[in-house]
């Protein structure tokens, strides 16, 4: 079976004197009841152990929704989605959704491409369709060079070695890696993937230099600079734990398919929601022979019709349980703290500049109006505002982070900053203020995370400037600066507001709000 099973959560959740260490596991209390019916052994493991902490949710049958099973289980979060129909919803379940995910475990339980041939070397290698993601056991790496390229691919070189010890099916193979894109597919990398006459793992392993006792994730990292294409990365990666069965425990070791020694991130502190080691990279083994019992080849940020980037979604919805659940987890793991269950006395709106004073580079899709547009919004009664610009230099990532999740509305100009509408809390709008045609890409990341969304809607009272700035760019309305119509401006801030008040969290501003319309 495909699937980790119990050997690997426990080489995974550390063991002592037989026992699970329970505080290993670290999963947001709601998650729980889905690993444990997803887990039947661990299940077992919890009841029969004393010290468990978690025995009152085992007779639960929540679950993900993606898991095979004799026993029906009520689907985690079924009721987030809002949708115009039930037919809308099974499509969008199937797009954007934990269905997506089901998708994949189906391709991968048909995509068995090396089949084990020694019980006490169990090596395999499984796919999902077109190699977009993959999980090796026993698997034998062996890269002498990292010049041989294909594109920006770095490929096994003709003097190297990929492979196992198993009985490979070539024309699957072939099949399966026909489709060859960076960060897209793993076709570049395991075309070449051999049946080994030799069981590399055997005796001592001496055919090995360096053996891999925790389990391996192998990465293509999307551009880490932005934070809307590196959270690509970190959005799959979670989708990849998931197809593992996983428990989302951080004892594995993550690996850059990429020839750069220096890895510089300027969101790092992210990665700590899913490893507890450094990030390493082909480059730090270059010539040596690797050894993995347990290999992962990740989801990758820009597959063919994947999730997050290059969705296709129906427009009849909005509310990913998947989506939701990343938030949640991600928020849990590098914690970052909500209100949520206090009332509060003002809607909290947070307006997002680009660039600050300390930016030593161009800054295009600046609102050169800012001003005004903050000195009428600060005119509105029970609003608690901030305006930030999110520069690294005077707030860290986790600041920007506290900041976005206690925000009730978001507004900021088209770009990666918008990235935060997936770390709103549920009853948040997300206005993203001018989109410079770029219809879908913020309106569907807001609709995947459940909060509603807006726009600029009267292309008369929006006004472009510099359209000459960028010498090689100028025709491209992302290379514009803009300003705006300060009271068609308040009247969409009024909007998000109304929307907000018909939530049971800000009902008793409802009154306040109407004494003071005219504002």
């Amino acid at each position: 079976m495909w699937l980790c099973g119990l050997a690997i959560i426990l080489a995974n959740a550390r063991v002592t004197l037989g026992n699970v260490d329970w505080e290993a596991i670290r999963l947001l209390p709601e998650h729980l009841p889905m690993f444990f019916f997803g887990n039947p052994s661990m299940r077992k493991q919890c009841e029969i152990d004393k010290d468990c902490p978690f025995k009152e949710i085992l007779g639960g049958l929540s679950c993900w929704g993606y898991e095979e099973s004799d026993v029906q289980c009520q689907r985690h979060l079924s009721d987030f989605s809002v949708c115009s129909d039930d037919i809308a919803a099974g499509q969008y379940w199937s797009q954007g959704d934990f269905g997506k995910l089901r998708g994949y475990l189906n391709e991968m339980r048909d995509g068995e491409l090396c089949k084990t041939k020694s019980e006490s070397s169990p090596s395999s290698l499984i796919c999902a369709k077109n190699a977009k993601t993959c999980k090796a056991k026993n698997l034998f790496l062996h890269m002498p060079s990292l010049t041989e390229k294909d594109g920006h691919s770095i490929l096994v070189p003709k003097d190297g070695t990929v492979g196992g010890y198993c009985d490979l099916d070539s024309k699957s193979l072939t099949d399966h890696t026909v489709v060859k894109r960076a960060l897209s597919t793993w076709g570049h990398q395991l075309q070449s993937y051999k049946s080994l006459d030799f069981d590399p793992f055997a005796g001592d392993a001496q055919h090995c230099d360096v053996v891999f006792e925790r389990p391996v994730v192998f990465v293509q990292l999307d551009a880490v600079g932005n934070l809307y294409h590196h959270f690509c990365d970190f959005f799959n990666l979670y989708l990849t734990q998931h197809t593992n069965n996983s428990w989302f425990g951080t004892d594995v070791q993550i690996i850059r398919w990429s020839d750069h020694h220096r890895f510089r991130d300027p969101f790092m502190e992210a990665w700590s929601a899913f490893t507890d080691h450094d990030i390493l990279s082909l480059r730090d083994f270059a010539g040596r022979k690797l050894c993995f019992p347990e290999a992962t080849f990740a989801l990758l940020p820009r597959m063919a019709h994947g999730l997050y980037y290059s969705t296709y979604l129906t427009e009849h919805c909005r509310g990913s349980a998947l989506m939701k659940s990343f938030s949640d987890h991600f928020l849990f793991r590098m914690n970052v703290s909500s209100d949520v269950g206090n009332v509060r006395d003002a809607i909290r709106i947070t307006f997002l500049q680009r660039g600050s004073n300390r930016t030593l580079y161009p800054v295009f899709r600046r609102v050169l109006n800012a001003d005004a547009l903050v000195k009428r919004m600060q005119k509105l009664p029970n609003v608690d505002l901030k305006v930030v610009s999110f520069d690294r230099s005077e707030l860290s990532f986790l600041e920007q982070l506290q900041i976005t999740r206690n925000t009730d509305i978001f507004i900021g100009m088209h770009g990666a900053g918008l990235a935060h509408f997936m770390f709103l809390p549920d009853w948040a709008v997300a206005f993203e203020l001018y989109n410079c045609g770029d219809i879908r890409c913020y309106r569907d990341l807001a609709g995947l995370r459940g909060v509603r969304y807006m726009t600029w809607e009267d292309a008369s009272k929006v006004w472009e400037h510099d359209k000459d700035s960028h010498e090689r760019y100028s025709t491209n309305s992302k290379f514009w600066n803009y300003s705006f119509d300060v009271e068609e401006f308040i009247r969409l801030v009024r909007k998000a507001r109304d929307i907000l008040l018909e939530h049971p969290r800000f009902h008793h501003l409802k009154k306040n709000s109407a004494d003071h319309r005219e504002l």
